[in-house]
């Protein structure tokens, strides 16, 4: 099980429009993926690579965690 700190760091790349870079620094190389119905990526590289073709053709990406950190901070009030 991670520690808090890991997914704490984690969790403020995501909301800070790192999605790319938070697969690239946080799964393994041989993470898998799926779309929906779609067949499994595998493959750290190619996650990152499609997070970041998806993230080129959006015209905003906002996301806001509403859960508590693991940490306990009520991560809301940042």
């Amino acid at each position: 099980m991670p520690t808090a700190d890991p997914l704490e760091r984690f969790n403020v790349r995501v909301e800070a429009n790192g999605h790319a870079q938070a697969i690239k620094d946080f799964y393994t190389a041989q993470s898998s993926m799926r779309e929906n119905q779609a067949a499994p990526r595998v493959g750290r590289d190619a996650n990152v690579a499609r997070e970041r073709a998806v993230l080129a053709r959006a015209i905003s990406v906002s996301l806001t965690f509403k859960a508590r950190s693991p940490t306990g901070a009520d991560r809301r009030s940042r």
